[in-house]
């Protein structure tokens, strides 16, 4: 009995040790979602020979079908490049999840994102505030204005589409939770995955369409006269010595310790400032 009685302890001790390793070795799997483990990513870079494109970035790819991949991205750089162009995409992530761009780069000149009001934003303080579809547009100006090769602009054109596409799904629940390693799909989505996919990326489709060709140079004269008005400038100013003597005139003249209640106005100034200086550089 008493050997009976040890060997049933040491039973214990083995299985419940081998119990709690697993549990450290695996993230726990919310009850209403399908894991899926992932099937490869682009975090180390890849080359894809028969383009001659070079891609690397925080992107990890799930199988769903045999011919079918779903992508999950992360915050990062995003780098395509092949022997004449260089694009590199600043990602980050919000609090709701969601991947934006922070601004990004053609062969080392750096443009900002659109945000969701329709203007160029420099300096990003809220990432919420960043319309990816909006930037898509946008990027998509400036690189066929700079002659791009077509197959970099189309690179560049399915990555951010598949980004826009991953926001929706997390907007919508439809992914729950995302790793490196794998990636959450809620039960009553995962069936029909395929087809909500399918529904969101004519939604995008839609919208791009409508976007289009809008964030080119002419809306980018027009921001810089809207810029020039909140500083009481008239809009064919360009001299940035005029503008800097200009913004420190309107920074004496409502300052809070001055002007009380002008904290607003202040911050306007500011933020017109330093987004005009930074577009007539790029000019």
């Amino acid at each position: 009995m008493f050997l009976l009685i040890v060997a049933i302890f040491i039973l214990y001790f083995i299985f419940s040790n081998s119990g709690d390793s697993s549990s450290n070795s695996q993230r726990p799997v919310n009850s209403n979602s399908h894991l899926i483990d992932i099937h490869g990513s682009f975090h180390d870079g890849f080359y894809i020979e028969d383009i001659k494109v070079y891609v690397k970035g925080p992107i990890s790819t799930y199988e769903m079908t045999s011919d079918y991949y779903l992508f999950a991205f992360g915050p990062g750089e995003l780098k395509v490049n092949n022997s004449n162009a260089e694009v590199v995409i600043n990602l980050e992530k919000t609090r709701s999840q969601r991947i934006v761009p922070a601004n990004f780069f053609i062969n080392k000149e750096k443009f900002p994102v659109i945000n969701k009001q329709g203007r160029p934003d420099f300096s990003v303080i809220d990432l919420t505030n960043v319309d990816v579809t909006k930037t898509l547009c946008y990027m998509l100006d400036e690189l066929n204005a700079r002659d791009i090769d077509a197959i970099v602009i189309d690179v560049i054109f399915d990555y951010m589409t598949k980004i826009i596409l991953y926001n929706m799904l997390i907007n919508n629940s439809v992914i729950t939770d995302y790793s490196i390693y794998s990636i959450e799909i809620h039960k009553n989505h995962y069936f029909n995955l395929l087809s909500t996919i399918e529904k969101y990326c004519n939604i995008i489709d839609k919208k791009l369409e409508s976007y289009m060709g809008n964030y080119s140079e002419a809306s980018k004269s027009q921001r810089i006269k809207q810029l020039l008005a909140i500083l009481e400038l008239p809009s064919d100013i360009d001299d940035i010595v005029t503008i800097k003597r200009q913004y420190k005139l309107l920074a004496k003249k409502y300052h809070p310790d001055l002007n009380h209640h002008s904290e607003q106005k202040m911050k306007e100034i500011n933020l017109a400032y330093e987004e005009l200086s930074e577009l007539l550089q790029a000019s």
